[in-house]
């Protein structure tokens, strides 16, 4: 996240919009793709664990494009 951020930073200032636009419309695909490979694969525990790191970095770009999309519409 630290090499990413100046990166985000970045879009944001130019389409706040645009990234929770992309943040929106990737992520029920991307469930989608966990849910066909947890069927396919007999062993999760890696699964889970690729599982859990991707929450993990939604969650923080979910809640990061919210708060820039408010600051730029506010502003």
């Amino acid at each position: 996240m630290l090499l990413l951020q100046p990166l985000y930073g970045w879009l944001t200032r130019a389409s706040a919009l645009g990234v929770s636009a992309w943040v929106t419309v990737s992520s029920p695909p991307t469930l989608l793709i966990f849910w066909v490979w947890f069927r396919l694969q007999a062993e999760h525990i890696w699964i889970a664990r690729a599982y859990f790191v991707w929450v993990e970095r939604v969650q923080s770009v979910v809640v990061a494009a919210f708060w820039s999309l408010m600051a730029t519409c506010s502003a």
